[in-house]
């Protein structure tokens, strides 16, 4: 089993996060319509949507990078972020382009990111244009980890 995290800076792709909400909502809605008919599907949504809206009132919640590198670093300063927060030189950092996206990902392997989580990898993507820090991608489990199973 993986298990990834993906964060995306919500600046650089506004209509991604809307979209991907509205389709988790309504298949919620949908599977809660079958099982929970007492239930209304505004009544529903207004449950969904309360915890995001409380958290957005309040300012927390705002994801503004991964640990010390922060979206919108261009490449030098998230190299400098992965050696303060991993202590990983220049050296063990993968660069990988996209071939469809042009983007650049830098790529490092953590172990125990969490503790006693194994061994994961993170990847940092960096737009095609601005070459500025977009996205963080974190996985771990099977492939990264031959021990993980699938229980």
């Amino acid at each position: 089993m993986t298990v990834a995290y993906h964060c995306v800076a919500p600046a650089r792709r506004p209509g991604f996060s809307t979209l991907g909400h509205l389709v988790a909502i309504g298949f919620l809605l949908a599977v809660g319509a079958l099982f929970s008919p007492a239930i209304s599907p505004a009544e529903a949504a207004s449950h969904l949507l309360k915890p995001v809206a409380q958290t957005v009132a309040e300012g927390k919640g705002s994801v503004i990078g991964f640990r010390g590198a922060k979206f919108g670093m261009d490449e030098k300063a998230v190299r400098n972020a992965i050696k303060a927060d991993f202590g990983i030189d220049q050296s063990g950092i993968e660069v990988e382009t996209n071939p469809i996206e042009k983007t650049t990902a830098l790529v490092i392997k953590v172990e125990d990111i969490v503790p006693d989580s194994g061994p994961c990898q993170v990847v940092y993507i960096l737009g095609y244009k601005a070459r500025k820090l977009i996205q963080v991608n974190i996985a771990w489990g099977a492939p990264l980890d031959p021990k993980a199973t699938v229980d």
